[in-house]
């Protein structure tokens, strides 16, 4: 399975987690590592575009592709499992709860999340510090830009 992350070129290789555990998420809070990424390339650009504040056309950005052997066990959560403010931003406390207890459980590698940018579609958690965090390898990364009209 591929998955996929978008960012800023000179932190695009850094599967650590540790952007998330330093600054929190919508699914961690700061102090716990988490890797965020998406189903599909577009979501990953989409989700970096509305997250990352003051973005220009001139800052260099990557698409990460990673490759995810197909028998990790991933945990879903559904749109039935969120609360009803679970978009909102900033988001509720009850999402970091959450993944924080995901991350605590280490059960599985990752944890398949709702976006709340295009609910219909999903991110992939990923924890970096369990036991089968080897099972994710960069297939490739690719510089590429944000088309300027979504930076507006």
């Amino acid at each position: 399975m591929h998955i996929y992350r978008f960012g800023l070129k000179k932190f695009i290789s850094d599967l650590s987690g540790q952007g998330a555990k330093i600054y929190g998420g919508r699914w961690n809070t700061v102090g716990n590592a988490m890797l965020y990424s998406s189903y599909s390339p577009s979501l990953a650009m989409l989700e970096f575009a509305c997250n990352a504040s003051g973005i220009t056309k001139t800052i260099q950005t990557s698409l990460l592709t990673l490759k995810l052997d197909s028998k990790v066990k991933i945990e879903i959560i559904t749109l039935n499992d969120l609360p009803a403010n679970w978009q909102q931003v900033p988001s509720p406390d009850s999402l970091k709860v959450i993944g924080n207890n995901w991350l605590k459980s280490n059960k599985t590698l990752a944890l398949k999340v709702p976006s709340a940018i295009m609910p219909l579609e999903c991110n992939l958690l990923i924890n970096s510090l369990h036991k089968d965090f080897f099972k994710l390898e960069i297939e490739n990364f690719v510089d590429m830009n944000i088309d300027s009209r979504i930076l507006k």
